[in-house]
């Protein structure tokens, strides 16, 4: 022995040392045991004292991703989390960085508002965005201490994940309009009960048929005649709304329109009052072709009669007969200008008139 003191730096111990040697190269993190060894090339060495002090003293940052609300086709997400220094020997330090990750991108950031004392936590909240190539379906991940600025007493700890969903609105097949004969001044009756089926994407979904946008977003005052609809003018907008999961809805729409049909002439006309055939009567053309004209002639062309849209139907009256008013018995022939756009030609032939 040469009698020195590591402490000290005295020299004058006599017989003895007390020297002080760091371990610090020699053991890592983590490990949980150590041998020593003490050796003399002299013929005896007594130990008096072993002193072994391991200044480890570390935090150890741990997370758990405790709540997040998803909103129907949303890609903010309110999340919650806590943060512990639970299996810690020291304080985590504040300002401890937090890493968001959605399919492994980072893709927000937080930090530690506090120090964390052995066993102490805090639990934070803030709305992340889930950029668009991400796909729906996702594992967000949270990692403490994410750029490792931080030597932990444990490394291997420091993430949670939550698979992730996001909620969309339904697909839909676009209904298309659905065109019906004018009845008059463009209303019609129409059967769009099909549509709750053709429309469906999932046989899981609820369809509904509202008047309005805003019932169809709040899924107020259904139509509940569909098969047999009465729309007194046209085109009517017949809006849907289509629900699926976690009461994500979709809106869509389409017209209910009319069509200008072929009319259909009764050619026999019997004005005997009986309540049968009394007039020349024209199916499916007064308050639709609201702009047709009608010339009645009798066998040899003279004309004896016009109509339009605000006339009554011939019923065999003559203006300027001979004798009479009233057309005698005969075939008569018309001339039907409908002026419509569709129907460019006239409409020819002719009547019996019969009283």
């Amino acid at each position: 022995f040469n009698g020195t003191n590591s402490v000290t730096n005295a020299s004058d111990l006599y017989n003895m040392d007390l020297d002080i040697y760091p371990l610090d190269p020699y053991i890592q993190i983590g490990d949980t045991s150590m041998n020593f060894k003490l050796t003399s090339n002299q013929d005896f060495i007594m130990i008096n004292t072993v002193v072994i002090k391991l200044n480890n003293q570390l935090p150890d940052a741990t997370v758990s991703i405790d709540n997040f609300t998803l909103e129907c086709n949303s890609r903010e997400i309110p999340i919650e989390y806590t943060v512990y220094n639970v299996n810690s020997t020291d304080p985590l330090p504040a300002g401890t960085q937090i890493g968001i990750y959605a399919d492994g991108e980072l893709i927000a950031t937080n930090q530690t508002p506090v120090i964390l004392q052995i066993g102490e936590s805090v639990t934070l909240s803030q709305i992340i965005t889930i950029p668009n190539n991400i796909p729906l379906d996702f594992t967000l991940m949270i990692m403490a201490d994410y750029n490792t600025a931080v030597t932990e007493l444990v490394e291997t700890n420091n993430t949670d994940t939550e698979a992730i969903s996001l909620w969309i609105s339904p697909a839909f097949n676009q209904p298309a309009d659905i065109i019906n004969c004018n009845l008059g001044l463009t209303a019609a009756y129409f059967d769009f009960s099909a549509y709750e089926e053709s429309i469906k994407t999932d046989s899981t979904h609820l369809v509904s048929f509202h008047e309005s946008q805003s019932d169809a977003a709040l899924n107020l005052n259904p139509i509940t005649n569909a098969f047999n609809y009465y729309a007194a003018t046209t085109p009517h907008q017949i809006f849907v709304r289509i629900e699926g999961e976690h009461g994500c809805y979709s809106v869509t729409s389409f017209f209910l329109r009319t069509r200008n049909c072929p009319p259909i002439i009764y050619n026999a006309v019997s004005s005997n009052g009986d309540g049968l055939n009394d007039t020349f009567f024209i199916e499916g053309l007064r308050d639709i072709f609201v702009n047709f004209e009608l010339f009645v002639y009798n066998r040899w062309g003279r004309l004896i009669w016009t109509g339009n849209n605000s006339k009554p139907d011939w019923d065999g009256y003559v203006k300027d007969g001979v004798g009479s008013n009233q057309a005698p018995d005969g075939t008569y022939f018309y001339i039907l200008k409908l002026n419509d756009a569709d129907y460019p030609d006239p409409l020819t032939g002719y009547l019996y008139l019969n009283h």
